[in-house]
């Protein structure tokens, strides 16, 4: 015997045997069912130079003239490129 439910276990009961019109009684007890969801994530390809091994970016004028910076000091523009840390 198998019972179902949307939201809830499958429940199976195996080894029951009858005869014709006989009748048969048993518990049944459906659990709630875990929630699943799945998510797919899709990006393009990003293009990286595995032979090159230097951190860097290029620093456009319009970035220097908009981005506040300590003390006006235009070596502090490399501390926003990732992977870049200051001597601390």
């Amino acid at each position: 015997m198998q019972v179902t439910l949307e939201g809830f276990v499958t429940d199976v009961h195996a080894g029951l045997q009858l005869s014709i019109s006989a009748e048969a009684e048993r518990d049944v007890i459906l659990r709630i069912a875990g929630v699943t969801q799945q998510t797919t994530v899709t990006a393009p390809a990003i293009t990286t130079a595995i032979s090159r091994t230097v951190l860097g970016r290029t620093v456009t004028t319009r970035e220097i003239d908009e981005l506040p910076v300590a003390a006006r000091d235009f070596t502090n523009l490399a501390l926003l490129t990732p992977g870049i840390l200051g001597n601390y």
